[in-house]
């Protein structure tokens, strides 16, 4: 336990990780918006919404915490 977690924070390894955790925290919005700039090229594109109930999770080259709900908008598609 001491080489997994004291001599990294000694030798200061830990130190970008938590400024890079620090940087996600503060500017969330930012990738927020770029999720939504993202959903909104598919929408514009017939042929991409019309593909987003086929395209399930774990279909998609991005994490589900920062990818967005393509299951969701596919639904709002159906109802228009």
């Amino acid at each position: 336990m001491v080489a997994r977690y004291v001599v990294p924070e000694i030798n200061g390894y830990i130190t970008k990780l938590r400024e890079s955790q620090k940087f996600l925290i503060e500017n969330r919005a930012v990738f927020e918006r770029a999720g939504q700039a993202v959903m909104a090229k598919i929408m514009e594109n017939d042929r991409a919404a019309a593909a987003l109930p086929l395209t399930g999770p774990g279909r998609v080259a991005i994490p589900t915490v920062n990818a967005p709900d393509l299951q969701k908008e596919a639904a709002k598609q159906k109802k228009a």
